[in-house]
This record gives structure tokens, C-alpha cells and sequence, in this order.
């Protein structure tokens, strides 16, 4: 009967650790205190217990590479706090040489309650739509909203490419502002490809070049087709390799030993 559980009064990151260090940790748990603040929970601990409650939970497991679940929920006038951490399975290979299937998913976003900060606990639409999609064979679902722009996938961010520039859809149309959505918009811009957030007609998906999807888990991982149709030339575009690229580099920069 918490209300955490009952009415979705929660916030969670998901974060992954290269080689013991946890990247992005410092924007993973700043994005958790604003979610808190606007569902008006008030924080359990400091930033500092936080971090030293998810290293500790890496040393427990002894673990290296791994996932990483901090989950903060209200529970009548108690709130708790749940760390999970997991050896680290990334998707195969073949996904980031040959791209993945993605499926229009018939969920519709509903419009946002929250800001766009807000990575609630209350997500039931979105992994009803990830199964559904999964039971089909397809990597992924792709939600719209009601007025059939494309808003996100049901666990990542998107960006479409065409003729050198990027595109992914703005944080009105309903999606969830993604950590690793913001460091690639950064990337981009800082490496000369123009990237713009835009209201995107889910229709107009197959006029790109190349589409891809972005989270801490996946990190860049192309798709080379949505709904059974081909995205482009179906192979992995050169914005999406050159992005995944600088990437890498940069955790590798951020997690060095």
C-alpha cells in the first residue's frame, strides 16, 4: 500500500560503471534531486551518501562493469532507497555493426504531468510497449503522442539524421530528458554536426538517413529499421559511427583508471 507503489511517487536512474568508475554519475544524480524536488519528496541523503551508496554496492558484488539502479519512492512518511547493481550484459554485437529492428509501438505518450526531468517509477505504458514489441521480434518500441509526433523510445531517447545534420524530438513533445540525449547533443555540437530538438511527424522516420537510440545502458545504437522498413541504406550511418566514436572516447576520457 505505498504510495510510491501505488501512485508512482518516485524517481529512479539507471547508470552504468566502466571499470569501477560510474560515468556521469554527477548529472545522474543531480537529474534524481530535481525529480524529487518537483514530486516534493524530500531527499534521504546527500549527494555524497548517494555516491558512496552505489560504489559500495559495486564493491559488495564485486563488480567492474555493471548496471546500475538507484531508486528513490515515497512510502507514507518514510522514504526509501533502493541501489541495485548487476554485471553489465550489453546487446550483441551485431546490433551496433548491422543496426536494430525497431516497431511503431499503437501506445500513445501521453502528455506530461511532470517536467521532463522526472524519470518517475511510473512507467507500466512504457514497458507494456517494450514487451509487446519484444514479443514480436523487434529491439525496440517507438512511442508518439496523441498527435502522432515521435516522442521516444520506450527506454531510450531518438535522433534521425539526413544530409550531415541531426534531429531528435524536443522535450514539449513529451520525452523524457535523457543524460545520455544531452552529452550526445553536446558531442555533436561540438564536433560540427548541426543538431536540432524538433517536433518530428512519426510518418517522416523513413525520409532520414539514419535514425539511432540513446540511453546510459545502450549508449548509441543504430537502427537500421522501424516497423519492418528499411531506415536509409539499412547499414549504420556516418553521423551515428562518428558519434559512437567520440563516445567511447569520452568515457573513456571520464572512467580512465
Amino acid at each position: 500500500m505505498s504510495p510510491g507503489i501505488l501512485c508512482g511517487r518516485g524517481v529512479f536512474e539507471t547508470m552504468r560503471a566502466y571499470r569501477g568508475r560510474i560515468f556521469a554519475l554527477e548529472q545522474h544524480t543531480a537529474r534524481l534531486f530535481r525529480g524529487l524536488r518537483a514530486l516534493g519528496i524530500a531527499a534521504p541523503h546527500t549527494r555524497r551518501q548517494f555516491h558512496s551508496h552505489l560504489f559500495a554496492c559495486l564493491e559488495l558484488n564485486k563488480l567492474k562493469n555493471a548496471r546500475l539502479r538507484l531508486t528513490v519512492w515515497r512510502e507514507h512518511r518514510c522514504v526509501r532507497t533502493a541501489v541495485i547493481a548487476a554485471a553489465y550484459q550489453p546487446p550483441a554485437r551485431m546490433l551496433y555493426t548491422h543496426g536494430c529492428k525497431a516497431a511503431l509501438s499503437s501506445i500513445r505518450h501521453a502528455k506530461r504531468t511532470t517536467p521532463p526531468y522526472v524519470k518517475s517509477i511510473r512507467y507500466l505504458p512504457l514497458l507494456t510497449a517494450f514487451r509487446t514489441a519484444q514479443s514480436r521480434g523487434y529491439h525496440e518500441a517507438l512511442i508518439r503522442n496523441r498527435q502522432g509526433l515521435l516522442v521516444e523510445g520506450s527506454r531510450s531517447n531518438i535522433f534521425c539524421a539526413r544530409d550531415g545534420a541531426m534531429y531528435t524530438p524536443a522535450l514539449l513533445c513529451g520525452c523524457l530528458d535523457g543524460i545520455t540525449r544531452r552529452l550526445v547533443i553536446t558531442l555533436a555540437r561540438t564536433y560540427g554536426i548541426a543538431c536540432r530538438e524538433a517536433k518530428i511527424p512519426s510518418q517522416e522516420i523513413y525520409s532520414y538517413d539514419e535514425v539511432f537510440l540513446t540511453n546510459s545502458l545502450i549508449e548509441i545504437l543504430p537502427v537500421s529499421s522501424v516497423a519492418g522498413k528499411r531506415i536509409g541504406s539499412g547499414r549504420v550511418g556516418t553521423v551515428t559511427a562518428a558519434l559512437l566514436k567520440h563516445y567511447k572516447k569520452m568515457v573513456r576520457a571520464a572512467c580512465a583508471a
